[in-house]
Parts: C-alpha cells; structure tokens; sequence
C-alpha cells in the first residue's frame, strides 16, 4: 500500500509542476473505471477453444450465480485435457478432466 501511496504522490506532483491538476479528475475516474472491471474479471480457461454458445451460457451462469456481468477473458491451457476452470478472484471453479484425473490418482494411492 505504501507504494500506491508513492506512486500516487509521484503523479499529483508531477501533475501540479506541469500545472495539469485539472486532469487529475480525470485520471480517478479512469483509476474507478479500471478497478470496476478488474473486480468483475472471470478468467475461463479451457483446454479448447470454446464456442460462442459455450461461452454465453458459461457467462450466463455467472450472471445467475453472481449477480454481476462478467468481463470474461479466455485462456486456453491445454494441459486441462478437457473441460473448463473459472477463476474469480481468489476463488476457482475447476471442472476439469485433469482435476478429475488427479483426485482418481490421489484415492488410488
């Protein structure tokens, strides 16, 4: 936190040697903006890539289950084998074949 505090500081100081503090304002509402989509950001990943509809319903599901709209981004991690892990925040959803595949391996040793 110190170091938002700095660079913050660094910012507002450079701003107002330029005489530019009007586009502080600006700058906040941007750093607002910014924040509000980082908090809604999903993070699917899949083994491949997933159709439109796989996508939409996925995204649906968030929508229902979380009560926000979704800033979705898509990674493809072949090493799932097969189906999808979400990441939301600190939270993860793994549905994937390579989950599945290491629970089986973890009971049968």
């Amino acid at each position: 936190m110190d170091e938002v505090k700095q660079i913050a500081s660094g910012i507002i100081t450079m701003l107002k040697m330029q005489d530019k503090e009007d586009l502080l304002e600006d700058l906040i509402n941007e750093l607002r903006n910014e924040m509000q989509i980082q908090a809604r950001k999903v993070i699917l990943e899949s083994a491949v890539e997933l159709s439109k509809n796989e996508v939409d319903s996925l995204k649906n599901m968030v929508v229902s289950q979380l009560g926000f709209q979704p800033v979705l981004v898509q990674k493809i991690d072949r090493g799932l084998l097969g189906g999808v892990r979400l990441r939301i925040g600190d939270t993860v959803i793994d549905v994937s074949l390579k989950r599945r595949l290491n629970e089986l391996k973890k009971h049968f040793n």
